[in-house]
């Protein structure tokens, strides 16, 4: 029987994943491959103080993430005419933003497309 003292789950994993940043690349892009999005969407939370180090040990992420939602109704990594979440590439940078009734609603910049994949990411499969 489980101690009740025992910590949460996600807690655990999220220590697991920033001392073993490589296992945690591995799990991520299983997890892509698999094309689960509920899956993913657990697996976030437990990834967000480990996301950079993760990041580095796979470098073909962006690319990953971009076809494992290419057909999504809800993710969209370039400009189209219908809602949903968006990660698409500015100027300099990147903006991230949800889009209602053809209206981008809350345009957050990021330099740095790590930063604003893992965002829109974050905001899109939120479970609360």
């Amino acid at each position: 029987m489980r101690d009740r003292t025992d910590r949460p789950h996600d807690e655990a994993m999220a220590e697991l994943y920033r001392n073993d940043p490589a296992y945690a690349a591995d799990v991520l892009c299983g997890t892509l491959d698999d094309g689960d999005e509920l899956d993913l969407a657990l697996l976030l939370p437990q990834l967000a103080d480990s996301f950079d180090a993760v990041w580095s040990f796979a470098p073909d992420l962006a690319s990953k993430l971009r076809q494992f939602f290419s057909n999504s109704d809800r993710l969209h990594w370039r400009l189209k005419d219908v809602d949903g979440w968006y990660c698409v590439p500015a100027e300099v940078g990147f903006d991230v933003y949800h889009q209602q009734q053809s209206r981008p609603v809350g345009i957050v910049h990021f330099s740095d497309e790590k930063d604003a994949m893992f965002f829109m990411l974050k905001s899109a499969l939120s479970r609360e």
